[in-house]
């Protein structure tokens, strides 16, 4: 009698054990077919920490300028919509900086010397009649300059973007030498009277011709197969620019 009820208590146990295990079972099963089931469950509990783990970049950070920076480089800070000027505050401030690169800073220091290198391009006519008025003596150094200066300023079309280019470097970092009126007229006096007397737009006309020289620029400091005049965009010219301001 007793050895039949050790039986029947062990076959209980046996039993329970077993409806407990299928329990666990199905309810795990349950579980995991409502994470499948339910994906945004899964995506919502994963929100906070993607939102927290991202952070939206300001487009000013993408911009940057060196000597191995590409026509496809300044096509992408251009569709962005940057204004030029605010470009060039910014690549002026990274190559001021204490973690600036060699490559931005030789970068930087060509685009400040184009400041007066295109304003005495595209003003040669006025250079030589104040080089006549100063030469009286006619050595080979007087003849060979006003030989230089005889020769006829570059078109207007390409005039138009070095001028724009000059202008809005200007705007955008005004401590540069050439661009004070207050250390020297020129060139700051010529890049003005330039663009007010050519009747151009302060904004998009001159923002897009400016990007326009940034391009050959680029060809000039990182002349690479492909990175050439050829990969030039044009935004369109000086008079099509001006009918759309």
């Amino acid at each position: 009698m007793k050895t039949l009820f050790i039986v029947i208590t062990l076959t209980f146990a046996m039993v329970m054990l077993i409806i407990s295990s299928i329990a666990t079972s199905a309810f795990s099963s349950a579980a995991a077919a409502s994470l499948l089931l339910s994906p945004s469950k899964l995506s919502a509990a994963q929100a906070p920490l993607q939102a927290s783990g991202s952070r939206s970049s300001s487009p000013l950070t993408m911009i940057r300028f060196d000597t191995n920076t590409t026509i496809k480089d300044i096509l992408a800070i251009h569709n962005l919509g940057i204004s030029f000027d605010k470009f060039i505050a910014k690549i002026s401030a990274v190559a001021k900086g204490q973690n600036a690169t060699v490559s931005q800073i030789r970068a930087w220091n060509y685009i400040q010397s184009l400041v007066k290198i295109n304003t005495d391009v595209c003003n040669l006519n006025q250079q030589q009649r104040q080089q006549q008025g100063a030469n009286s003596n006619k050595d080979v150094g007087n003849i060979m300059m006003s030989s230089f200066l005889s020769l006829p300023p570059p078109p207007k079309a390409i005039c138009d973007s070095k001028m724009s280019f000059a202008y809005e470097v200007c705007k955008g970092d005004p401590t540069i030498s050439d661009c004070s009126a207050t250390i020297r007229k020129y060139p700051s006096e010529a890049i003005n009277n330039y663009i007010k007397t050519k009747n151009m737009h302060d904004g998009t006309q001159t923002d897009n011709l400016a990007y326009e020289e940034l391009e050959n620029i680029s060809v000039t400091l990182n002349h690479t197969p492909n990175n050439t005049i050829a990969n030039v965009v044009h935004f369109g010219s000086s008079e099509i620019a001006a009918t759309k301001s």
